[in-house]
């Protein structure tokens, strides 16, 4: 590695590790492919984080940047409007619950959650509640890396050396009905006991305290695992029942990626809030948004001297060139009917790697449409490297075989191909995956 590439700091990551163990450094990307400085091929087997969804320098999208650019290449929202974010919403809002339309534009996904939580906070207090400032989340969801998404995920790994920062009295954590974690009840067993612990919370700390609700329907980072329809509908009404502003956060889910349009649009959900990020424009220029519904934004409303105006924003809020993508990234889910694909893909992936279960160490394959994880049963390691998690060990046996995923934690492989695969790509990656887990399992010990 060259000095210069040692100057880089990456996300979540020891860096004496990377450096020594030689990193790979990539200089381009084609299709569902990237290429290291060596030239070396990678098939994209997380659509980079999740957000390249179709793929890498598609035309239609380099058109479209190309495009917005020669005409209107950046401006603020700070002062003054453009047409292309206006255009962009109009068309999302086709796929749409009636009632969210109204959005406020971020740079990424941990800024709308962000956003999200200050909206709820400010709303509250223009229409007389300012006793509701706690919020609620759930185990094992991941809902960004600032400050208070840090707070709002509630992960004591991720908060090291940040706990006194911001009142954390203020963010509940509920216990979610994982079935895969807890195998002695059922899961509606479980979902009754979840929502009714739940209410006894919000009961006992007084519901007129509370603000909102924030969950993933499916939660990316504990293992891709699909909250049941129950539960979620059980949110939805306990937060009707007491009050409580109710935000889905589509970042991972949302575009197509669980097989649908948006994963709530799947049940019977109907939020006050969503956050987006990740695949909105296909990763090509940061952008996030927050959409909410109108009798939030109306609370806002006023004269000037009334002080309702919601004091928040970024500069780049709206780009022009990220909604031009966003907008182009829409024509091509239109053009694709990439859900039906995801269905069909998604659906043959994960059985093809359901001969995984046969081993002892793997617990299970969890996720919907192409957002999936491979999850190792903790305490199993691979002799001679039992520092690391089986899931760091595949991963790196993976990128010698020509293929990028993403182990989310030691004991978790997320496999997320763009959505756009071939029936040929999935089938090589399936081999590939399951020819190297056999050739690993005859050195997996137990701890």
């Amino acid at each position: 590695m060259n000095k210069g590439e040692q100057d880089v700091w990456h996300c979540f990551s020891q860096m004496r590790e990377f450096y020594r163990n030689t990193p790979i450094i990539l200089n381009r990307a084609e299709g569902h492919y990237f290429y290291d400085v060596k030239n070396k091929k990678y098939y994209d087997g997380v659509s980079t984080l999740l957000n390249a969804s179709f793929g890498h320098n598609r035309s239609e999208l380099m058109e479209a940047i190309y495009t917005q650019a020669r005409k209107l290449d950046v401006t603020s929202l700070f002062n003054a409007g453009n047409d292309i974010s206006q255009q962009y919403f109009d068309r999302l809002k086709l796929y749409l619950p009636p009632n969210l339309n109204k959005v406020f534009y971020t740079n990424s996904g941990s800024e709308a959650v962000e956003t999200a939580y200050k909206i709820c906070r400010q709303y509250h207090w223009l229409v007389g509640d300012e006793k509701r400032t706690k919020f609620i989340s759930m185990k094992g969801a991941y809902h960004g890396s600032n400050l208070l998404a840090n707070y709002i995920t509630a992960a004591s790994s991720i908060n090291r050396g940040m706990e006194k920062i911001i009142d954390q009295e203020l963010f509940f954590v509920v216990d979610i009905p994982d079935s895969y974690d807890e195998t002695d009840a059922t899961e509606n067993e479980l979902v009754v006991d979840r929502l009714h612990s739940l209410e006894s919370m919000i009961i006992d700390q007084g519901p007129e305290t509370f603000s909102s609700i924030i969950l993933e329907v499916v939660q990316l980072s504990n293992g891709a695992y699909p909250l049941p329809k129950l539960f979620l509908e059980g949110v939805q009404n306990l937060c009707r029942k007491y009050g409580l502003l109710f935000i889905i956060d589509e970042i991972a889910t949302g575009f197509g990626r669980t097989g649908s349009m948006f994963a709530f649009g799947t049940y019977d959900l109907k939020p006050d809030i969503i956050t987006l990020g990740k695949a909105i424009n296909n990763g090509l220029i940061p952008m996030g948004a927050v959409v909410v519904s109108e009798h939030i934004f109306n609370a806002f409303l006023g004269e000037k001297d009334e002080d309702k105006e919601l004091l928040h924003g970024y500069t780049t809020s709206g780009h022009p060139i990220a909604c031009a993508a966003a907008l182009a990234t829409l024509d091509l889910m239109e053009n694709t009917s990439i859900l039906e694909c995801v269905n069909e893909l998604g659906s043959n992936l994960k059985t093809s790697l359901m001969p995984l279960l046969n081993y002892e160490f793997v617990k299970c394959i969890s996720g919907n449409g192409m957002m999936l994880a491979l999850r190792f049963k903790p305490g199993y390691r691979v002799a001679m490297s039992e520092k690391w998690g089986i899931s760091h060990i595949l991963d790196s046996k993976l990128k010698q075989r020509g293929f990028l995923f993403y182990p989310d934690d030691e004991d978790t492989l997320i496999i997320a191909p763009p959505l756009t695969s071939s029936r040929e790509e999935i089938v090589s990656l399936v081999d590939t995956v399951l020819s190297t887990i056999e050739i690993l399992s005859k050195g997996v010990v137990r701890k």
